[in-house]
């Protein structure tokens, strides 16, 4: 019974909230609110004593969704660029932050002492407020800037293509070489050196963030990959050897594998970590394992292939390209005529 009478409320809020399914979180932290106002005696479902419940028809919507409503549609509706712009994510990643959470519960409410008529009482005062300070603007702020454009696909999947160009580079040297010169698999360094440098500037200049939780590590990064890449420059004027360059370019290497793997230098905020968390706490460790297995081997199968029929394949032409005797086309690679 007093799981029917939660139904039966939850099928009411999910109705009233018609305009707000974009905020699950929000919608479910109402219900819990009005659910611990809400006693269930066998089929009769009665409000506390002293819950304040008792309001006129239509209370829920002027009182809670009317506020977030209007609140939401003001940002979608201004003229503020996309990453200053609040949205419904932000309004679902606000309900991670206890503080917050605690701050919609803190106001005295005009009747009854349950956390719901609390938190009726935030959202009529906050919707209504002409101040920013004590608006819903406290509460719901921005939490990830996003930006139109190429870049941003890069940046989301940053992982996977530094991995891929990496791999490729790796390949390429391989073919080439095989292991005579193990010096030179240090060299894919400089894929990954430039590969970050794009990014990392791309996200601390524009969307004003690390990729990895501390700004510190981006700018550490930077200056990291910034060395490889000077370090490249004095190898081809032959300024320093390639086993030089190999004790530059290995940690970083090394460096870049574990952030692909997710083994990062600093802790993740508050979001990651719940998030995180969660999501991992979901999967147990047979479908992790089956997982982890089959995409070793999709990328094993796929590294096989690229190697096979792309990479080596092209080894004897390019080669072939590269010796060929122009001259008697009057022509060489100098630019001499």
């Amino acid at each position: 019974d007093a799981k029917l009478c939660q139904l039966v409320l939850f099928e009411l809020i999910y109705e009233e909230s018609a305009n707000l399914r974009y905020t699950p979180e929000f919608m479910l932290f109402a219900f819990h609110l009005m659910a611990s106002a809400v006693s269930a005696k066998g089929t009769d479902c009665k409000a506390v004593p002293d819950a304040g419940l008792d309001f006129s028809p239509g209370d829920y919507v002027d009182s809670i969704v009317k506020p977030l409503h209007q609140f939401i549609n003001l940002h979608v509706r201004s003229n503020a660029p996309l990453h200053l712009s609040l949205g419904y994510d932000d309004i679902n990643e606000t309900f991670v932050d206890m503080s917050k959470i605690q701050r919609m519960l803190s106001m005295e409410a005009e009747s009854g002492t349950s956390s719901y008529a609390r938190f009726r009482q935030f959202m009529r005062f906050a919707g209504s407020a002409q101040d920013k300070d004590q608006s819903l603007s406290q509460v719901f702020k921005k939490t990830y800037r996003e930006h139109l454009g190429w870049m941003t696909m890069y940046v989301n999947f940053h992982r996977q293509f530094t991995l891929l160009a990496v791999l490729f580079h790796l390949m390429v040297v391989h073919a080439f070489h095989g292991l005579k010169r193990p010096e030179l698999f240090s060299t894919a360094a400089v894929t990954a050196a430039v590969i970050h440098m794009v990014i990392e500037f791309r996200v601390l200049v524009f969307d004003r963030k690390a990729i990895f939780h501390s700004r510190i590590e981006s700018i550490a990064r930077v200056l990291f990959a910034l060395v490889i890449l000077i370090s490249a420059l004095a190898l081809v004027q032959g300024i320093i050897s390639g086993t030089v360059f190999a004790v530059v370019g290995t940690p970083y290497l090394m460096l870049i594998f574990l952030n692909i793997f997710g083994i990062e230098l600093t802790n993740g905020d508050v979001f990651d970590g719940y998030f995180s968390k969660n999501v991992n706490d979901g999967v147990n460790s047979r479908e992790k394992r089956e997982y982890t297995l089959f995409w070793i081997a999709t990328l094993a199968i796929k590294l096989v292939f690229d190697y096979v029929f792309m990479v080596n394949a092209l080894v004897a032409p390019t080669r072939a390209i590269l010796q060929i005797d122009l001259y008697c086309w009057n022509y060489n690679f100098a630019g001499e005529v």
